[in-house]
């Protein structure tokens, strides 16, 4: 009874040890500097560059996806407001974007990536985010770096309607290190996910049927038949995506029960530790 006991209090310790190192890991990766908008800036947020244009940038403090800030922006009649930040990558790397966003209930925003450095064109066109809706949902996409790109600028757009508004926040990007090997070929399209998170009261949540497409020429991207090893490493990959989302969408609680978790282990070993030498005792 003691020895099932022994194992269980193991496996539970185990599997919380796990939960805490994959969050830390996801963590980690992050390149995006204050992805949640919550440090303000000159003009409005510290670590973001924006434009304009003939529309309008505010900070929201009311509609956020998480924390007390997130990104507003109106469109005008140039097509042409928007925020940005540039990162460094590795030529030929695959990269994971996360980000939440909304609309004003019928206007949704835009997005797009840029290599700007030596290699110059779009690897994710200007496109819409497909989310008019009233209440935030998240979006994921992955995307490679071009083999001759060593920095990209990430930009979110208002949208193409003048007066529409669409609200950003909770945005991460990097690099995708648990992927199987993938080869990337000349023809690119970048795909999102959907994993509506409601905000808001005005619209019910709703799980978005249609899933929008960006494509661009002469960028990277991959396709691969998996057998074997290379299948149980995707199923693998597909697990650690998932619980990224979730504690993407539910960061005060993982950040809760990673520390249940440090308790549990210490406690765990404490107690093995202990009942070994009375044993020997």
């Amino acid at each position: 009874m003691k020895t099932k006991l022994y194992r269980l209090l193991t496996c539970v310790v185990a599997i919380f040890l796990v939960v805490f190192i994959l969050q830390i890991a996801h963590a980690a990766g992050d390149q995006v500097i204050n992805g949640g908008f919550e440090i303000s800036g000159s003009p409005n947020w510290n670590a973001w560059q924006e434009s304009a244009g003939t529309g309008a940038i505010a900070n929201e403090t009311s509609a956020v996806h998480a924390g007390i800030a997130a990104a507003r922006l109106t469109g005008g009649s140039g097509n042409d407001t928007l925020i940005s930040q540039i990162f460094s990558v590795i030529p030929g790397s695959r990269y994971r974007l996360e980000f939440y966003t909304r609309g004003d209930g019928t206007n949704a925003g835009q997005l797009s990536v840029y290599g700007s450095f030596p290699f110059s064109d779009y690897i994710i066109a200007i496109t819409t985010t497909g989310v008019p809706e009233a209440n935030y949902s998240g979006l994921q996409s992955y995307f490679f770096a071009p083999e001759d790109c060593t920095e990209i600028i990430l930009q979110f757009r208002s949208p193409s309607a003048e007066g529409g508004i669409a609200y950003f926040d909770d945005v991460t990007l990097a690099e995708d290190n648990l992927s199987p090997t993938l080869t990337p070929t000349n023809t690119a399209t970048a795909t999102y996910t959907f994993t509506p998170t409601s905000t808001s009261t005005s619209i019910p949540t709703s799980t978005p049927t249609n899933t929008p497409t960006a494509t661009s020429t002469n960028i990277p991207s991959a396709t691969q038949t998996l057998t074997g090893d290379q299948a149980m490493t995707a199923t693998y990959e597909a697990a650690i995506i998932t619980y990224s989302q979730v504690a993407t969408e539910n960061y005060p609680t993982v950040i809760l029960l990673s520390i249940i978790c440090a308790v549990i282990l210490i406690a765990g070993l404490f107690g093995i530790a202990f009942m070994t030498t009375k044993r020997r005792g």
